[in-house]
This record gives structure tokens, C-alpha cells and sequence, in this order.
């Protein structure tokens, strides 16, 4: 049902939710030396409870968000976060690697089902004028939680084991699961059209580019990310991984705050823009490793690059997109994490290659987002 007047608190507990589906993408590289250790694995092997993961929700987000885009978005909201409080669950007491990797790949799965519900969830309860700000509201759990939740999550793994992560994100699910039951309203699904092919949707005018973007900034940024343990270790930075992490979040919250207020207005003039200070970060991390003040200013841009880029690509496909927007954010939740996958297998080619040289990590990174800056700038 529609909200006469902005739900702010509504959409703010599905960005909770948002908090919690980002953590759990991201939980693993900051403790990834310690779960390859636990799991008897080699590092590169551990990188694939990311990988793995990416490529289930790029798999399934697609059918299943076709097979249940007739139900109660409430319903499926509750049913998907219990999938991942049970997921993340069986990951924190799994010390096999084949079980953890299962695990991770039925929370991929969750999640793959869950990003386009909760966009289309938070632009269906608010009017058309207000799709655009909704969503940003809706996608900024996903900067708190880069901001926040990694670096917290991170030192806490750190300090009393990396089982501890996921322990706590289960229990912070089962909350936000109580709290949704509570206090979400019920949405109506919408039936299925023809209207609704991937295939029809891809002709819409701007999707393809859309989705070629998505493409080169996720395996741009989340490809480095990955090895951001490597990263921190080859600049020297004194400020170690929770600090890199925490600025890393600060230029994502910062670029969300910019997007929020910009969103509706200038919605095509802003994807050139924060790809290329994507761009600028990477290259100033290659420039200066040796400046240790500017590392800072990098790691700061780097986040900035980042942090608004999902919700500006999930809005301009809700502006395009008329009717099976669930449909349609499924097309990118798939290309997101198909690109997460390519971007870890990319990255991981790249350190083989260069023999774990992390300055070839982050010349492949700029390379990529220099060419979707021209790309996105060319096509607004």
C-alpha cells in the first residue's frame, strides 16, 4: 500500500535489513587469512566464500524473483532474512570447507532474491515522484554498513575469532526479522507479464548501458576490495585494515549523502561523476604508498567511487523501468554479482600473474573504472 506521507522509519529498518545483506557479502575478506587457516584452505581457495557466493545470487535472482513476483513483498521479506539468519548460522559452525562453502552459496542464493525484493519493496509503498530518494534510503544501509559494520565486524573477528562475525549477524537478523513482522506493511505482488522478460526489458531504452557499468565499476571496486588485507600490507599503511575500512565507509557515506540529495535531479549527470573519483583514488594509492597522509585522502575517494554507485544504477532502472521493476532490479542484482565473481577471478588472475603484487591490483581497478567514467559520461 502506498504511504500518504514518506515513511522514513519503514524504509529505514529495510535499510537495517540492507546493513545486514552487505555485511555478510563482505564479512570474509576482512578475516580471510584467519577462516583459510581455520578451514585448511589457501587463501586464494577462501576467496571463493565471496566468489561462490556472488555467483548464486547472480544465478537465482532472476528466476526466483520471476517465480515470486505475484507475492507479498512482506512475506518474502521474512522468508528470505530467514534464510540468511539459518545460512549464516551453519557458516559460523562449520569447520569443513565444503559445508561452509554450501552454506554460503544458499545465502548468495537468499541474497540474490533479496536485493531487487527490498528496492521494489521501498519504491512500491511511496509514490512515483519519491521512487528515487526511497531507494537511496532503502541502498544506504549498504554505505552504514561499509562505513560501520565492516571495520566493527572486522575487530571484533580479529580479536575473538572470525565465527564470532557471523554468530552476530544471524542474531541481528533474527531482530530486524522480529521487527519487519512487526512493523512493515504488506505490499501486494505484481502478476506476471509478458512485459516482464528479462529479454523485453533489456530493450528498454539505457538498461543495456546500465548494466555494462554496473559491470566494469563491480569488478573494478569489489575485485581490489577482495585482497584489501594484500592492499594494506603492500602500501605499508600504518592505519592498518580497520582503519582503511572505516575511511573506505566514511567516502561511501559521503558520496550517499551527495546521491540522496541529487538522486531525482541530476540522476545521469552522477554515475561519471563518482566513477571517476573511483578512479582517482586508485590511481593516488599507486602514486603515493609512500605518503602516508594521502594514503588517507585514497582510501577516503576510493569509498567515495563506490558508495552511491548501487543506488544510482537501482534508480535510473526504476525511472526506465515501468512496470516489473522487480524483474528488471533482478537483471542487475544478477549482473552485480556475475561482475563480483568476474572481479574475484579477475583479481585473483592478476596476483597470480604478477606473483601477489598488489600495484597490479590496482592498475587493473583504475583501468576499469577510467573506461566506465568515459563510458557513463559519453551516454548521460
Amino acid at each position: 500500500m502506498k504511504q500518504e506521507k514518506f515513511p522514513i522509519f519503514i524504509l529505514l529498518l529495510m535499510a537495517l535489513s540492507t546493513v545486514l545483506a552487505i555485511l555478510a557479502e563482505l564479512a570474509p575478506p576482512g578475516v580471510l587469512p584467519e577462516m583459510a587457516q581455520s578451514l585448511g584452505v589457501s587463501d586464494i581457495q577462501a576467496s571463493s566464500l565471496v566468489g561462490y557466493y556472488a555467483l548464486a545470487s547472480a544465478i537465482f535472482a532472476i528466476p526466483i524473483s520471476m517465480r515470486t513476483v505475484h507475492l507479498n513483498r512482506k512475506k518474502m521479506f521474512s522468508a528470505l532474512l530467514l534464510g540468511y539468519i539459518v545460512t549464516n548460522l551453519v557458516v559460523a559452525w562449520s569447520t569443513a570447507y565444503w559445508l561452509t562453502l554450501a552454506a554460503r552459496i544458499v545465502g548468495g542464493i537468499c541474497v540474490g532474491a533479496f536485493w531487487p525484493m527490498i528496492t521494489a519493496y521501498g519504491s512500491g509503498i511511496v509514490s512515483k515522484e519519491l521512487s528515487g530518494r526511497a531507494i537511496s534510503v532503502v541502498m544506504s544501509g549498504t554505505t552504514i554498513g561499509m562505513l560501520l559494520g565492516l571495520p566493527l565486524l572486522t575487530s571484533l573477528g580479529q580479536q575473538f575469532g572470525w565465527r564470532v562475525e557471523f554468530y552476530i549477524l544471524s542474531g541481528l537478523g533474527l531482530v530486524v526479522l522480529l521487527l519487519g513482522q512487526w512493523l512493515l506493511p504488506n505490499l501486494p505482488g505484481e502478476p506476471l507479464q509478458k512485459e516482464h522478460s528479462p529479454l523485453t526489458i533489456l530493450k528498454i531504452p539505457g538498461v543495456k548501458v546500465t548494466l555494462l557499468l554496473t559491470v566494469l565499476s563491480v569488478m573494478a571496486h569489489y575485485g581490489v576490495y577482495i585482497y584489501i588485507r594484500l592492499l594494506v600490507d603492500t602500501l605499508q599503511f600504518t592505519g592498518g585494515i580497520v582503519q582503511a575500512q572505516l575511511l573506505y565507509g566514511v567516502g561511501s557515506a559521503v558520496a550517499i549523502m551527495i546521491a540522496s540529495y541529487f538522486i531525482d535531479r541530476y540522476l545521469y549527470q552522477l554515475p561519471p561523476l563518482f566513477i571517476g573519483v573511483g578512479a582517482v583514488g586508485l590511481v593516488m594509492l599507486i602514486l603515493f604508498r609512500n605518503v602516508t597522509a594521502l594514503l588517507y585522502v585514497s582510501f577516503l575517494l576510493w569509498g567515495m567511487g563506490n558508495g552511491a554507485l548501487s543506488t544510482l544504477f537501482q534508480a535510473a532502472m526504476a525511472r526506465r523501468v515501468h512496470t516489473g521493476l522487480s524483474i528488471a532490479n533482478a537483471l542487475q542484482t544478477s549482473t552485480f554479482d556475475v561482475s563480483i565473481m568476474l572481479g574475484s577471478v579477475a583479481a585473483s588472475s592478476v596476483l597470480l600473474f604478477f606473483n601477489n603484487n598488489g600495484i597490479a591490483l590496482l592498475i587493473y581497478g583504475a583501468l576499469l573504472l577510467v573506461t566506465g567514467s568515459f563510458i557513463a559520461y559519453r551516454t548521460r
